[in-house]
């Protein structure tokens, strides 16, 4: 955003923003996502398609790495993650409300430093668990919408959720064979709540799925 710049470098009105009739008055964002959805759906019969960015951070290579959580009052207890219901622009003092997959309002953010790769395993998704070694096709919506209930989506337990980050992407869900040696080593590479020592990972990381967030 620029003050007093061209229609090009200026921000969005909430109502064109993620409006495909807006012409220019959409947003950048909203512009590509549109163009890569249909260039992916024009070539689906041909090939897959997966994009992804991060920013400067690295996944973590050492227990020290992992993002700090945050702290919930009362009690300064260490959580997880946090229920956001109010989201603004850059350079903007209007909150508006966020939607979530079940079109109410609120969703939840993965506190600390947004290193990347974080999975969620099976047992522990927030509202709902799946059964391990799934072979459930895994559709274009959120898991939440398949398996959960907005109340469940809005419950307290999703707060204290743990997350293993990965030392990659491995796709949505991912299920570590530690009888191969080439698995196991990426089991072994993975920090955060299930365990930062190789007999933790052993026991809890490896043959279990885990499913990528957000989901």
């Amino acid at each position: 955003y620029k003050a007093d710049a061209d229609i090009h470098n200026t921000k969005c009105w909430w109502a064109n923003c993620e409006d495909e009739n807006a012409g220019m008055l959409q947003s950048r964002i909203h512009a590509a996502r549109q163009v890569i959805a249909a260039l992916a759906d024009a070539n689906k019969d041909r090939a897959e398609f997966a994009l992804m960015t991060f920013g400067i951070a690295h996944p973590p290579e050492a227990a020290n790495d992992v993002p700090e959580p945050c702290k919930r009052q009362p009690g300064n207890k260490e959580i997880r993650f946090t229920w956001v219901t109010t989201v603004n622009q850059p350079y903007s003092s209007i909150w508006k409300p966020v939607t979530n997959a079940f079109g109410e309002q609120g969703i939840w953010l993965l506190c600390g430093d947004n290193r990347p790769f974080p999975y969620l395993r099976h047992d522990d998704l927030g509202g709902f668990s799946l059964p391990n070694d799934s072979l459930e096709p895994l559709i274009n919506e959120p898991l939440y919408v398949q398996h959960s209930t907005p109340a469940a989506y809005a419950g307290a337990g999703n707060y204290e959720r743990k997350v293993q980050w990965f030392p990659r992407f491995m796709g949505r869900r991912i299920n570590l064979d530690c009888s191969d040696d080439n698995q196991k080593a990426i089991a072994l590479q993975t920090w955060g709540d299930y365990g930062n020592n190789n007999g933790l990972k052993n026991s809890q990381v490896c043959g279990r799925d885990f499913y990528y967030w957000p989901y």
